[in-house]
């Protein structure tokens, strides 16, 4: 991705992202094994303590040509 600048990128934290991808039930089990009415609640924790601390790592890499077509 290219970012511009002035431009912004949202965060976002979640367990799921249905219908784009299948909905994951947090047993450990093959996907496909599952059953519907086996699915476990899952957490997420966003840790801001100084020694704690959660973090999103964005490298800068080369820029690459474009081309169009």
């Amino acid at each position: 991705m290219r970012f511009k600048a002035g431009h912004a990128i949202r965060l976002e934290v979640s367990s799921s992202n249905f219908p784009c991808y299948d909905a994951n039930p947090n047993t450990g089990g093959r996907l496909a094994a599952e059953a519907p009415i086996d699915p476990r609640l899952a957490t997420q924790i966003i840790y801001h303590q100084p020694d704690r601390e959660s973090r999103l790592i964005l490298t800068v890499g080369q820029s690459r040509p474009s081309f169009a077509p």
